[in-house]
């Protein structure tokens, strides 16, 4: 499953060329061990989600990831943003 989420992320990449460092390190924490991120088994752990199928609880977690990766890039665009203000603040 998690090799499934990562090409479906490098698909969604090729549409984003903007942020390529910020997707390498995405890709390297989803694909790394800490941060295995949800399962199915601990989606059916949650409550009302006990008797989802496979694939809801597989829909579930990509959106989950999806969301974090929008979250992601959204603050990181704001955090440049605020880095070029500060440098144009200072060049006035």
């Amino acid at each position: 499953m998690g090799k499934c989420t990562v090409l479906q992320l490098k698909r969604e990449r090729k549409r984003s060329k903007n942020c390529e460092k910020e997707w390498d390190e995405m890709e390297s924490i989803i694909e790394s061990k800490e941060h295995q991120g949800l399962c199915i088994d601990e989606i059916r752990k949650m409550k009302n989600y006990e008797n989802i199928s496979d694939e809801q609880a597989q829909e579930i977690i990509f959106a989950i990831k999806n969301l974090a990766v929008i979250f992601y890039e959204h603050l990181n665009q704001k955090k440049k943003d605020q880095e070029l203000k500060i440098v144009y603040n200072k060049a006035a």
